[in-house]
């Protein structure tokens, strides 16, 4: 008889007893349900940023700017945005006549009038964040109502408004105009607005913060200085951006001069090119792994590779 020491079983021979030992030495195996409650990092392998399941990582991953597919994959999508069907006749007319029912319902969405019904956009919520910690003046109303508008940012009882405008304020002639219109009502009104670009902000948040401080708090405002404070920025931004194109520009030229010179020393050389184990030779002159010269021949000394280059047969 055989007893095991862990549980106590009794086993007649010595196979049975040592396969029911090798079953304690195993690690116990999990069931689905088991296995989903183990906490898994989801770290992306570009910028190793981290997700809450496997999905949303997919997703990241596959639009990851620091991806060295990412270029391929956003022409393919707008390659098979252009190849989409048009859409038919039958269905623009469906669409539009539920349009026309929604209207005579009430139900149609409408620019102004439906804004409550909308979440705050980031900005929005960023700057009212800005407001709350640095403004001296805190008295406002978010989405005050003047007729059909809805206004971002409203000091009433100062009856001056600021306005966050997106790039689509930037892009689009119907925002532009929107906006045309709803400036005239509020100047008509008695009203001062101040329109800040949501790009301006993120770049120059100090700059920006300031203004709108001077605007609020009427300490001797003046919009020109801030006009010519972001033409220098720009313009220091246009140096900084001719200065690095410079620098890339000097590393291609110094490439291609590298690559020149590593082609007159294999011309030169005494290597037999027609002859097998050529390559581990050229790999020592041209100072890249013996599996990469091939490639490198065909991208840099096509005609050379294909009239003087010894090249193994492929059998199938």
């Amino acid at each position: 008889m055989y007893i095991c020491k862990n549980c106590g079983k009794e086993f007649l021979t010595i196979k049975s007893y040592a396969g029911h030992m090798s079953g304690h030495s195993r690690k116990p195996v999990l069931s689905k349900k088991e296995i989903l409650k183990v906490d898994k990092k989801h770290i992306c392998k570009f910028c190793d940023k981290e997700y809450p399941s496997g999905p949303l990582l997919g997703n990241h991953t596959r639009l990851c700017k620091l991806n060295p597919k990412y270029d391929d994959i956003i022409c393919k999508m707008k390659l098979a945005s252009k190849n989409r069907k048009p859409i038919s006749v039958k269905t623009r007319v469906s669409i539009s006549e539920g349009l026309k029912l929604a209207h005579k319902e009430g139900r149609a969405w409408n620019i102004g009038m439906s804004r409550w019904n909308n979440k705050h956009s980031y900005p929005e919520k960023f700057f009212a964040e800005v407001i709350n910690n640095e403004f001296n003046d805190k008295n406002f109303t978010q989405e005050y109502s003047i007729g059909i508008y809805s206004l971002d940012f409203a000091w009433v009882h100062k009856k001056k408004v600021i306005e966050i405008d997106g790039d689509q304020h930037q892009r689009f002639i119907e925002y532009k105009d929107r906006d045309v219109r709803k400036d005239e009502l509020l100047v008509n009104e008695g009203w001062q607005v101040l329109r800040i670009i949501w790009k301006d902000m993120y770049k120059n948040t100090k700059l920006e913060i300031q203004k709108c401080k001077e605007f609020i708090d009427d300490i001797n405002f003046d919009h020109e200085k801030y006009i010519h404070l972001k033409n220098i920025e720009s313009e220091n931004e246009l140096e900084i951006k001719l200065n690095k194109e410079k620098a890339k520009q000097v590393i291609k030229d110094t490439e291609i001069k590298n690559i020149e010179l590593l082609k007159e020393k294999l011309s030169l050389s005494k290597i037999e090119f027609s002859k097998f184990g050529w390559v581990g030779k050229a790999a020592l002159i041209i100072n890249v792994h013996p599996s990469y010269v091939n490639r490198w021949m065909k991208k840099h000394m096509l005609e050379f590779y294909d009239k003087k280059c010894f090249k193994k047969i492929k059998l199938r």
